[in-house]
């Protein structure tokens, strides 16, 4: 696990022959790189290189840079520049290995083409890379560099047709302060969370370290440890978001939400270990804790004539099995899968379309609704309306925001209700907050609301009492 290059003894006929293995990272591998040592020749560092160098780029890999920054001079200024492209593994699926092994090699010649006079270059893993810049007298200037590499893949067409449009994720390490004091593995460490950091940021692709940083990592695998435990002690639940009719003025529907029910992380966003399980397979778990509950949640609403929808993660989705367990839960509950909407965000949809195309249909042979979430706000593609099953488009909140002020968000809006409606789909239209934008969308369609005008989401009981009110709008 350290890394270091070890010895052996191996047996061969009747002699010993001395051997020394060294330990290379390879993705999720290790590989040990072996050479005989020579009694006459000794010559242990015959197939060192191997074990430097990413084999299908020639570049030098982790293991290289490691050795390379144990040579620094801790007193030198000089800093770290790490590079990943974010949505390379969701492209990478989609137009296989070698396509994305020749748009890695773009990507590296750009990268050569826009490097400075002491920089040195590493591959440290598929589509991640770190710049080493020596002599780094104006660190200002290094971080400028970075985001200047940010803009150029942003206008660089790194290979034609791309499902999704890459973007450069940028850390940048200056050796100051007790970075100083980093042995080499821990300047690793520090690079690869400071690259998550810019990763899982809304507002930047380029982050600048912090020593606080160190803290995600260890925060992120307790939350992964309470997010395990949380399934077995069924401390997670559905919340309930109404969804009003205004046509005939009542709930015709919940979108149901998940919601931890842990004192620890009941502020925190559902988005934050949602993420953290789909790291991971906890997902799958997790999903099965959120099927069972939509059923027995459906199962509470029958003969009210409401639906219910969920979303799923594309992992579930793929998961061998996963329609087996909605039949399970089907004939356990003995519900009626109409009244059930599955819901796939369109952002989701590069990943294997073929395969989610056929899970789909199949779906909706067993009688699932099937609904397309935050539409128009990812790679939109009528294309996905034509193929895809789909029952209902959900209008995300970004294209309602604006209506009250602005003549071209209300046509924006207006012609996406009357693309759902002419294509005999459902409309509902999130983020309805207030009375204006729901007297401009009575006034042009006849739809669905779902939003904080109408209520938050509600935990099941008070979603109950909600039904009984009757409330009209």
């Amino acid at each position: 696990k350290n890394k270091e290059p070890f010895y052996l003894d191996l047996n061969k006929l009747e002699n010993k022959i001395k051997t020394r293995f060294i330990v290379n990272k390879y993705g999720r591998n290790y590989q040990l790189i072996g050479e005989l040592i020579d009694s006459k020749s000794n010559v242990l560092d015959k197939y060192k290189d191997l074990a430097l160098i990413n084999q299908d780029t020639g570049l030098k890999n982790k293991l290289a840079l490691e050795e390379f920054i144990d040579t620094l001079d801790r007193k030198e200024k000089y800093s770290f520049v790490v590079m990943g492209l974010r949505g390379f593994d969701e492209v990478s699926k989609n137009i296989g290995r070698d396509k994305s092994k020749e748009m890695i090699q773009v990507f590296i010649e750009l990268i050569e083409s826009k490097m400075y006079p002491n920089m040195l270059l590493f591959q440290i893993d598929k589509n991640e890379f770190v710049i080493v810049q020596l002599k780094d007298f104006n660190y200002d200037v290094t971080a400028g560099w970075a985001k200047n590499m940010i803009d150029h893949v942003d206008k660089k067409i790194l290979l034609e047709d791309l499902p999704i449009k890459l973007e450069l994720d940028c850390g940048v390490i200056h050796n100051r302060g007790t970075v100083t004091n980093y042995e080499s593995r821990q300047i690793i460490d520090a690079l690869e969370v400071t690259l998550e950091r810019a990763r899982t940021s809304s507002t930047t692709n380029l982050v600048v370290f912090s020593e606080r940083y160190l803290d995600f990592r260890n925060k992120a695998s307790q939350l992964e440890v309470d997010i395990r435990k949380g399934i077995e002690n069924d401390e997670f639940v559905m919340y309930m978001q109404p969804q009003y009719d205004l046509v005939e003025k009542r709930v015709v529907g919940f979108e149901l939400l998940l919601r931890w029910n842990n004192p620890k992380y009941l502020k925190e966003s559902p988005a934050t270990y949602i993420r953290q399980a789909e790291k991971s397979n906890l997902i799958i778990d997790l999903g099965r804790v959120i099927n069972e509950k939509v059923f027995q949640i459906a199962k509470k609403l029958e003969g009210k004539e409401i639906d219910v929808s969920f979303n799923i993660s594309p992992r579930q989705l793929l998961q061998p099995g996963f329609i087996n367990e909605l039949i399970m839960l089907r004939d356990k509950y003995q519900v009626d899968t109409n009244k059930i909407a599955i819901e796939l965000t369109e952002t989701l949809l590069i990943l294997q379309l073929d395969l989610i195309i056929e899970k789909f249909n199949a779906l909706k042979e067993l009688n699932f609704k099937i609904q397309l979430d935050d539409f128009g706000t990812g790679y939109s593609s009528l294309n996905y309306l034509k193929r895809l099953p789909i029952d209902n488009i959900k209008i995300d909140k970004l294209f309602v925001d604006e209506i009250e002020t602005s003549s071209k968000a209300r046509q924006i809006l207006k012609t996406i209700i009357a693309l759902g409606k002419n294509l005999k789909m459902g409309v509902i239209i999130e983020g309805v907050e207030t009375e204006k934008q729901v007297e401009y969308i009575r006034k042009e369609s006849s739809t669905i609301i779902q939003g904080f005008y109408v209520s938050r989401a509600l935990p099941m009981q008070e979603a109950l009492d909600f039904i009984k009110k009757q409330v009209k709008l």
